[in-house]
């Protein structure tokens, strides 16, 4: 797993078997700047990407899959119509500025806890409403994709989502608590979208 900074955002690239990869969300930038950089690095190109799992439909999370047409997209059914531009996001930032642009289309809509298998890997969609509709954990060989529901702190703890940019502060934080319980004993690592890294999930169970 490869974590790739883009501006302000983090995305993962995930190798798959065979020279192939997928993608934890996919960077703000719709020309896919950074993306190229990295791929090229790895002797790969955008047609290598064998699928894009969304963690949530903010566009600076969502916005390089306009870049990578055909390119299979997994999301939450609850996260579709924000994703796809017919509703606004709800949190006090995100709603001023209304629906998604056109472009982005969620070819496999998924369900709380359902499998996803791309090449050799089995992905996992933890469903955590409450920062959007739809957000979704994606849980893959021990690690754990949190996007925006949560962040790291310096100190080693979790906090929920920031309420500026939350649908459902009290919704987003009862999933969390949920999540530690569905997960507890096989998660070894969270990812952060917005503050990197953090060993062990003991924080999880009690997040702040």
């Amino acid at each position: 797993v490869q974590i790739v900074k883009d501006g302000y955002v983090s995305f993962a690239i995930v190798d798959v078997g065979g020279g192939k990869v997928a993608l934890v969300d996919a960077g703000g930038d719709a020309k896919d700047t950074v993306l190229r950089e990295k791929l090229t690095q790895r002797g790969l190109q955008l047609s290598d990407i064998q699928g894009v799992l969304l963690t949530h439909g903010h566009p600076d999370h969502m916005d390089g899959v306009r870049g990578l047409p055909g390119v299979p997209v997994y999301a939450h059914t609850a996260e579709v119509s924000l994703i796809e531009g017919r509703v606004a996001a709800r949190g006090p930032i995100p709603r001023l500025f209304g629906p998604a642009a056109p472009g982005v289309t969620v070819t496999y809509p998924v369900k709380d806890r359902q499998e996803v298998e791309i090449g050799i890997r089995h992905f996992i969609a933890h469903h955590v409403p409450g920062h959007t509709a739809g957000s979704v954990a994606w849980e893959v060989e021990g690690l754990l994709f949190m996007g925006d529901s949560a962040d790291g702190t310096k100190d080693g703890k979790v906090q929920a989502a920031r309420w500026i940019f939350t649908d459902d502060p009290v919704q987003n934080r009862q999933s969390l608590q949920r999540l530690a319980q569905e997960v507890d004993g096989h998660i070894q690592t969270l990812i952060f979208a917005h503050t990197g890294i953090q060993d062990g999930m003991e924080a999880l169970k009690k997040v702040q």
